[in-house]
């Protein structure tokens, strides 16, 4: 059994491990003696559970090839940063357009019209130029996709504008902001239109609605909350567990680049098989943990409100049973169960709740 506590510092940098004192990381001491193969892990999270592999992938856990991206040059990596292309590519508008200028299209603004095809009023793609997307950084140890407030609010007032046929998304009140969730409503699942995020090496990954809109169930309801928040940090975005659920992604720091596959479903619970990237000398770690919910629900005008479900939390004994109340939080270091909403961050440590608690770890060793 390993803690996340235990293995928090496990494969990033060593830089980031000087807090007070320099100590090499774990993963970085496993390449040095060869424990594995490569200078490579990957991670992918499923709806109930997650893998981290050491040493390589497993083919086995995505459905399709990887591409990759360069990590960006820097004097002392810190970070497992790559360069965008100043864009979100927003799919599926539908807009008045035709080439022989019979009738013309919408003006969004400073939005770029791409790849129209000479179909009439057929669905297009809309590159929205975002100065500020010049790098991201992909980071496992946060939630949601963080972007600058300018970034956030100018995609906002795209989908406001070009999407207004979503239920209540261009209300005054709309469900699109920062961490809210409403009510699961397969109308807007079907509506709102795919989110590209373009790399600067031309690779982009693709969000659909279902992918962004995150699925919280329990046992009274269904929601969808926005897969997106802000931030003031130095970064311009920061790629988290968003991504991390539609996409396996790999940390080739051997090639000093980043793969992303689409994974399958099932991949927090696939047993250790050799991969294709190495000869078997790949370590696994993978756990199985629960759903949970936020404290805060919006829809148009409704506001709900969690709230009794925590006062329960105390009585929960275990990591597991704390995961799947979904008004609780786990403590990593005090190894109680709190109130979720008196402890509840984005950075899922040391509180954890639902799909970021990692309870119970498995990790193989193979021949």
């Amino acid at each position: 059994m390993v803690h996340l506590r235990q293995f928090f510092a496990l494969v990033r940098y060593p830089p980031l491990a000087c807090n007070p004192t320099c100590l090499k990381p774990v993963f970085d001491e496993m390449v040095g003696r060869k424990k594995v193969k490569e200078d490579m892990f990957s991670i992918c999270f499923a709806g109930a559970g997650g893998s981290l592999v050491l040493g390589g992938f497993d083919a086995k856990m995505a459905k399709s090839r990887p591409f990759y991206v360069p990590l960006l040059k820097e004097k002392e990596r810190s970070f497992y940063r790559v360069g965008l292309n100043e864009s979100l590519i927003v799919g599926g508008v539908e807009v008045g357009f035709r080439f022989g200028g019979e009738r013309k299209a919408r003006n969004y603004g400073s939005t770029d019209v791409r790849a129209i095809k000479p179909h009439v009023f057929g669905s297009v793609t809309i590159q929205v130029s975002m100065p500020e997307m010049k790098t991201a950084i992909v980071d496992s140890g946060t939630t949601l996709i963080m972007f600058s407030k300018n970034t956030f609010d100018k995609l906002a007032k795209h989908l406001k504008t070009a999407h207004c046929d979503v239920p209540d998304l261009c209300e005054r009140n709309s469900w699109f902001q920062e961490i809210q969730c409403f009510t699961e409503d397969e109308e807007i699942l079907d509506k709102m239109p795919t989110i590209e995020i373009p790399f600067s090496n031309g690779e982009k990954l693709e969000l659909e609605a279902r992918d962004y809109l995150i699925p919280i169930y329990n046992e009274l309801s269904k929601f969808r909350c926005v897969g997106m928040g802000t931030m003031g940090s130095d970064a311009d975005v920061i790629l988290g567990n968003t991504i991390n659920t539609k996409y396996l992604t790999i940390y080739d720091r051997q090639r000093e680049r980043m793969g992303f596959a689409v994974t399958e479903k099932n991949c927090g619970r696939v047993l250790p098989t050799s991969s294709d990237q190495t000869d078997g000398s790949q370590r696994s770690v993978s756990s199985d943990v629960l759903n949970d919910a936020p404290k805060r629900f919006v829809h148009g005008r409704e506001n709900v409100i969690l709230a009794g479900g925590a006062a329960g939390c105390s009585v929960l004994k275990t990591c597991a049973d704390c995961a799947a109340n979904f008004a609780c939080a786990y403590s990593y270091k005090t190894k109680l169960c709190l109130p979720r909403a008196e402890h509840d961050t984005l950075i899922p440590y040391p509180y954890c709740h639902g799909d970021f608690c990692y309870c119970s770890v498995r990790v193989y060793f193979r021949p």
